[in-house]
């Protein structure tokens, strides 16, 4: 019979108890990686937070745009309108330049 070959990748125990308690190097680094991934987690929510804000208030600047601009263009109907009631009721103009 041949013994099984053993792998270099594969360290053996020197005991049966291989917990964590006994490694609080390993423990520390679990703790870090949870502290990591909650952080990331809480930027992440805050980068979604200030872009759904952003998201806001420029569609509020559109609509705010939007109505300038009709309001722009219903002064300037106005005003033409207003001028052809006035030239309707002068008469036809007559001055020679």
């Amino acid at each position: 019979m041949s013994s099984p070959q053993k792998s270099p990748f594969i360290k053996p125990r020197r005991n049966g108890s291989d917990s964590t308690a006994s490694r609080p190097f390993a423990s520390r680094r679990r703790g870090f990686a949870l502290l990591i991934t909650i952080t990331l987690l809480a930027f992440l929510v805050l980068l979604l937070v200030s872009l759904a804000s952003l998201t806001r208030v420029e569609t509020q600047v559109a609509g705010n745009n939007q109505s300038l601009a009709q309001a722009r263009q219903n002064a300037l109907m106005a005003l033409n309108i207003a001028i052809g009631q006035l030239q309707k009721h002068t008469g036809p103009d007559q001055r020679v330049t």
